[in-house]
């Protein structure tokens, strides 16, 4: 069977705009308009243009003003409205066949309902909103964050912080940076560049950084004291709802899941970032140093550069003109300018790959294949997401277990409920539609998650 076909958006938000309907408008004495279609709101409109497309009398004008209207500007709305159809004769009756004629018509926003004239400014709101909700990590380690999606609402004020003991409080972190020993360097990123915290297990399991574009660092976790917000060191201070200010010493707190903040994505994901994904699993955004890659006795522009893959110690380049390069980094440590805002220096033999190409983010272990079939999963009945068999001949054998569950996909709670599930519907996009050169797994195996790139391998 066919599946259907799936887009990034209808993975993104189920409730994301595509072309308004017609619905029944009202006038602000609830006197019924017709029936319309939204196509545009402007809250900077021309009056001077108004007047050129609608008859305002000094009256209207005045009433107007009163509404909130002052200067040479409006607030207004366009809507396609239904017409019905005219008699051809003055006293005939119309053609009861014909169908309403569309036209465009602009009003002033205060014309409308109040129900209406919140329908504009939540439709105006979202519109705004989309690039965002697009680009943001809704799902993190299993979970929703929590994220404020309709203009009615607040902005959230609280972060999920889980203890050990499996209590969960809700509360505002305070520290403002987190300190990772890794084993390439140590270094510090802001707390407002994370979406989530996953500590270790205590015996030696590694902490890992989930950044808000979904970058992954791990390593030993150090909170270092902050006075200025009264955090002691290793102490995760947060300020609960009742606005009370808690401790807890970071071996007692299991991960943190912060709320999503409507500036976390400013400066992230230029055109001059690239990916570099480490032979340990890491991957983090960052800013090639001078612009350009140093190999052996030459540069190579970063511009020029799809993929780079470290092949026996050196460094194999695939350039966007189609032709390789091969040659040895000049420099054993490498600038590295993460995205995140944090420098260091990396040195080369931490590389695996590579990727230069905007948007190309794949995360975690990434696997290929040139056909559906060979990613094709079985979930049980009777548990969403959950993984009944793997066979040994898909090219998942091995990277997935049965009993893993899949708790996200790109960063989206999936949709298992639905008579094609939303893996299928990946799978189409991927390997039929095309739409999409990868997707990313979130998988939950145990008190864990981890994520998996699914990718389309060509030839």
């Amino acid at each position: 069977m066919r599946y259907k076909l799936l887009t990034i958006l209808a993975l993104a938000l189920q409730w994301a705009q595509a072309e308004e309907d017609f619905r029944t408008w009202n006038y602000f004495n609830d006197t019924e308009l017709g029936e319309g279609r939204l196509l545009e709101y402007d809250d900077a409109y021309p009056l001077e243009d108004l007047k050129k497309e609608m008859q305002l009398t000094e009256d209207r004008l005045q009433w107007l003003q009163g509404k909130g209207q002052s200067g040479d500007f409006v607030r207004i709305v366009k809507l396609t409205l239904k017409v019905p159809p005219q008699p051809k004769e003055p006293g005939g009756k119309p053609d009861p066949k014909a169908e309403p004629e569309l036209k465009d018509f602009t009003y002033p926003l205060p014309y409308f309902s109040d129900a209406d004239q919140a329908y504009v400014l939540d439709w105006d709101w979202l519109r705004d909103r989309q690039p965002f909700f697009d680009n943001c990590l809704q799902v993190v380690l299993g979970e929703e964050r929590a994220l404020r999606k309709t203009r009615g609402e607040p902005d959230p004020r609280y972060d999920l912080i889980y203890l050990r003991d499996g209590s969960r409080k809700r509360g505002v972190v305070q520290n403002t940076a987190f300190a990772l020993h890794a084993e390439y360097g140590r270094f510090e990123v802001p707390r407002n560049r994370l979406a989530a915290i996953q500590f270790g297990d205590g015996k030696g399991g590694y902490d890992l950084l989930v950044g808000v574009n979904n970058n992954r660092l791990s390593g030993m976790l150090d909170l270092p004291a902050d006075a200025g917000v009264g955090a002691a060191a290793n102490q995760l201070t947060f300020e609960n709802d009742a606005g009370q200010q808690e401790a807890f010493r970071k071996e007692k707190v299991a991960r943190i899941i912060f709320r999503v903040r409507s500036d976390e994505l400013d400066g992230l994901g230029g055109t001059d970032s690239v990916l570099v994904r480490l032979g340990n699993g890491d991957a983090f955004d960052a800013k090639v140093s001078g612009g350009e890659f140093k190999i052996s006795s030459r540069s190579i522009p970063a511009g020029d550069v799809t993929q780079i893959d470290i092949v026996d110690g050196r460094a194999s380049f695939s350039m966007k003109n189609g032709g390789k390069e091969n040659g040895n980094f000049a420099e054993e440590d490498l600038p590295v300018e993460l995205d995140l805002g944090t420098r260091f220096n990396l040195y080369w033999s931490h590389l695996a790959q590579v990727f230069c190409e905007p948007g190309h983010r794949p995360a975690g272990t990434i696997v290929q294949a040139t056909e559906p079939r060979a990613m094709t999963l079985n979930f049980e009945r009777d548990e969403p997401g959950v993984l009944r068999t793997v066979s040994r001949t898909s090219a998942l054998a091995g990277v997935l277990h049965a009993g893993d569950r899949i708790v996200s996909i790109d960063g989206r709670l999936p949709d298992f409920k639905s008579k094609d599930d939303s893996y299928e519907l990946a799978l189409e996009a991927l390997f039929v539609d095309k739409t999409r050169p990868y997707f990313i797994l979130g998988v939950q195996r145990g008190g864990r998650t981890f994520v998996v790139t699914l990718m389309r391998q060509e030839g």
